[in-house]
């Protein structure tokens, strides 16, 4: 029994580790599947020990605890994966809007500027809008620690700044098609 006890301690441990890093630090993919791996090690640990000790007290009880220790990590794991999915999605969508807002500053026509601040805009709504929707479905998510932009920041702090850029955005549109109109009626 002590051998089998001993790998299901071991395999508790590091799916402890991996929670406690996914709830601490910013989440980001290689720790969500590492989370995510480390509860499947419990689980086949845990599975392996049973077929040999099931039966005995002192195992039983031992399981017992092992599997409130997975249950009470599914929570925890689905919070990361959310938080995940948020920096995948509003997140990549704040990217491509502050690239397209680069491409627009450095476009020497007016054209050219307008057509990049229009998808600017258009990928800073997508962010707020996605990432209301990801925050409607999962609200415990809203300061998790997220990487976006290689910087540490919360959901709702990337909302904000979509929403700040989104308006932004809608401003710079304006004043590009009043220079375009200007410009082709002196044409």
């Amino acid at each position: 029994m002590g051998r089998r006890k001993a790998a299901t301690n071991v395999a508790a441990s590091r799916l402890e580790k991996a929670l406690d890093e996914l709830d601490r630090l910013e989440v980001v993919e290689p720790r969500v599947k590492a989370a995510r791996s480390e509860r499947a090690g419990l689980q086949s640990a845990l599975d392996d020990a049973n077929g040999a000790l099931k039966g005995s007290a002192d195992w039983e009880l031992f399981a017992f605890q092992v599997k409130k220790q997975l249950a009470e990590a599914e929570p925890r794991l689905r919070r990361g994966e959310q938080a995940l999915s948020f920096a995948q999605g509003p997140g990549d969508s704040l990217n491509r809007a502050v690239e397209a807002v680069a491409d627009a500053n450095a476009a020497t026509d007016l054209e050219g500027r307008l057509k990049k601040q229009l998808e600017a805009g258009k990928a800073f709504q997508a962010c707020v809008d996605d990432g209301r929707a990801i925050l409607a479905k999962a609200p415990e998510i809203q300061k998790v620690p997220v990487l976006v932009r290689e910087l540490k920041t919360s959901p709702q702090a990337v909302i904000d700044a979509c929403a700040a850029g989104a308006k932004s955005s809608e401003k710079r549109v304006a004043g590009l098609r009043k220079k375009l109109s200007a410009a082709k009626a002196a044409k």
